[in-house]
C-alpha cells in the first residue's frame, strides 16, 4: 500500500512538472508591418494576427471589438 502511494505521488509530481510545456505562443509582431498591405495579405493588424494564429494552432481566436 505504501508503494502504491509513492508511485501515485511520483506520477502526480512528474505530471505537474510538465503542465507549462503546452503554454500559449506569443502573439506575432505586426507592429512593423503596414496594415492592409500585400505583405499582410490585405488584412488589418488584428485580422492578420488572428490569421497567423489560426495557421499555427488550427483554432480561431475570438474577435473582440
Amino acid at each position: 500500500m505504501k508503494q502504491l502511494a509513492v508511485i501515485v505521488l511520483a506520477v502526480a509530481m512528474f505530471s505537474a512538472a510538465f503542465v507549462g510545456v503546452a503554454s500559449a505562443q506569443p502573439a506575432p509582431n505586426t507592429a512593423t508591418l503596414t496594415p492592409f498591405s500585400a505583405e499582410m495579405n490585405f488584412m488589418s493588424q488584428a485580422g492578420y494576427a488572428r490569421h497567423l494564429n489560426h495557421q499555427q494552432t488550427g483554432q480561431w481566436t475570438p474577435f473582440t471589438p
